[in-house]
């Protein structure tokens, strides 16, 4: 969702920090009760202030998405010129089609974005800057890069596993390479490396998902198999290229099997349950990123000029581009990411802040917004589902998020059905614990 015209924003809080270092002034992280920890005003809120931007502590463009749309790896700014753009939208139905190397109303309709900067091993993999480059080398590219020296055959094999399982074993591969590149640097200190993702709810992965109706334990089981199968490729790849990496917690050799059940905060997992651990902070924690397209800002502007024969000059060069594009003129950037603060804030379905994105949000941070004055002490909610759908669509919604919502909107619905539930004062909503 986008629109114009908020407060300043804050500066956005920087990838690789944790929440509690960057939390802004007028909010303060604290006990939310049976839900766990929650965020909330450190004073009286304004209908309409912006209460902070996140960039994520590590993000992942669908692999589908990248093949249309060319982002940097890191923040999810769109790169290159809107011709580039243009071919990379149509991808094969390119041929036949021109696109001229300058189009009318160019220079006023497209928001300029810049070239890519190629990783450092020309791995194919791209950014928009040399620091994106730097921080992503830094983080975890230079344990997964493609180009980097050994590792090739267990790279495709970990690849192909993941392609043909669940996309999301590529982002938590992210995730363990910055907390095994924090590892090799702060010699060997694995609390510390591991503590900007130590604060995310993290049930093991088969526990986050609601097997309602695909096999209960059965299914449980699969997914079990599934990530050691992928734990064990992981591990594979990452000590072909740095064996030292061996010590740590999280490639230490357990027989490749992860319990079924751990702590909440399995604080002393290893090996493949801390990886089950990971993937279900990313189960309930990951939040979609979504950068809108400056391909449609473009055509947008032409579509907006004036009636007239300077309109009609370049709508008959746009024409039969857009034509050609169809429905992939507007297709955004998309991915998942995960954000440590966003990740605190616990649902209700009568929320009082949303993120909700403006013109100028190029890339991909989130951005949090007080939908009404919230008093001072006051716990800030977001709704994680679409607030209008009925009561019950709307708790067989959360199933996954491992709660049954008692906030006063699913309070008093419930009371006007005659049905019982639920009950806590319905003033914050609900979350699994954090």
């Amino acid at each position: 969702v986008r629109r114009r015209g908020p407060p300043p924003r804050p500066a956005a809080m920087a990838p690789g920090t944790t929440c509690l270092e960057s939390v802004p002034e007028m909010l303060r992280v604290g006990d939310a009760g049976r839900r766990g920890r929650g965020v909330f005003a450190a004073r009286d809120i304004e209908e309409g202030t912006l209460l902070f931007t996140e960039l994520p502590l590590v993000a992942m463009q669908h692999r589908a998405n990248a093949e249309s749309v060319r982002v940097c790896a890191v923040c999810f700014r769109h790169l290159g010129g809107l011709r580039a753009q243009i071919l990379r939208l149509l991808g094969p139905d390119a041929e036949g089609v021109d696109v001229p190397e300058v189009l009318p109303y160019e220079a006023e309709g497209f928001r300029a974005c810049p070239e890519p900067v190629p990783c450092r091993q020309a791995c194919g993999e791209a950014f928009c800057s040399e620091a994106c480059e730097a921080r992503a080398w830094e983080g975890w590219h230079e344990l997964l890069c493609p180009a980097a020296a050994g590792g090739s055959r267990e790279q495709e094999a970990f690849e192909a596993h993941a392609a043909g399982t669940n996309e999301a074993f590529l982002m938590a591969a992210r995730a363990c390479a910055l907390a095994c590149q924090a590892y090799s640097r702060n010699g060997g200190d694995w609390a510390a490396a591991w503590a900007p993702l130590a604060h995310f709810e993290r049930p093991l992965w088969w526990e986050a998902v609601s097997l309602a109706g695909q096999g209960g334990e059965r299914g449980r089981a699969q997914m079990r198999a599934v990530l050691e199968e992928s734990w064990g490729l992981l591990r594979a790849l990452i000590l072909a290229r740095r064996p030292a990496l061996a010590s740590s917690p999280l490639l230490a050799d357990t027989g490749g099997k992860a319990a079924a059940t751990a702590g909440p905060a399995a604080g002393s997992a290893e090996g493949p349950a801390l990886y089950a651990a990971l993937m279900g902070a990313f189960e309930r924690n990951n939040m979609s990123v979504a950068v809108s397209s400056p391909v449609e800002d473009y055509f947008l502007h032409v579509d907006a000029l004036e009636e007239g024969d300077a309109k009609e000059a370049a709508q008959a060069v746009t024409g039969p581009v857009l034509d050609a594009l169809g429905e992939r003129y507007c297709l955004p950037a998309e991915g998942a990411g995960l954000f440590p603060l966003q990740a605190l804030l616990n649902h209700s379905c009568e929320a009082n802040a949303s993120f909700i994105k403006r013109d100028e949000d190029v890339d991909g941070r989130v951005v949090l917004t007080a939908k009404r004055f919230v008093p001072h002490g006051e716990e800030l909610v977001h709704s994680y589902i679409d607030e209008g759908y009925p009561l019950r669509d709307r708790l067989e919604m959360l199933e996954d998020y491992g709660f049954v919502c008692d906030c006063a909107l699913c309070d008093r619905e419930r009371r006007e059905e005659g049905g019982a539930g639920p009950s806590a004062g319905g003033a914050g909503g609900s979350q699994a614990q954090h």
